[in-house]
């Protein structure tokens, strides 16, 4: 638990690893300082805010969430995981379908789910 980001990131640009760093669980990969979330909707936030970071690494800029899609995500109303936290991989962050918290995540491409 708790690596170091920088180590996550280069794993994941590389292709040789980057399907074995898809089937890594984020509960693995976040920080075990902090007490692990006890609520569901906490559990939410923190899927929904990994989920939009990964959005910001698409390579197309174009693809990217902007700030205000951000924001309005970050605003929007809370639903629960469709799956339990345990479970969510880093590859269902990075093509969000069954996890999804909210139904403009589940596209690949930010910039076109909201016209």
């Amino acid at each position: 638990m708790g690596k170091h980001p920088g180590d996550l990131l280069s794993k994941l640009m590389s292709s040789s690893s980057s399907s074995s760093i898809q089937h890594t669980l984020l509960s693995e990969i976040i920080d075990n300082r902090p007490s692990p979330p006890r609520n569901r909707l906490i559990e939410g936030d923190i899927v929904l805010i990994a989920m939009l970071g990964f959005a910001c690494l698409n390579a197309k800029p174009n693809c990217r969430p902007t700030m205000k899609l951000v924001s309005q995500q970050l605003l929007a109303p809370k639903t629960l995981l469709a799956k339990r936290f345990s479970d969510v991989s880093l590859g269902q962050l990075m093509f969000p379908t069954e996890i999804s918290l909210n139904p403009n995540l589940g596209h690949g491409c930010f910039a076109k789910t909201l016209h």
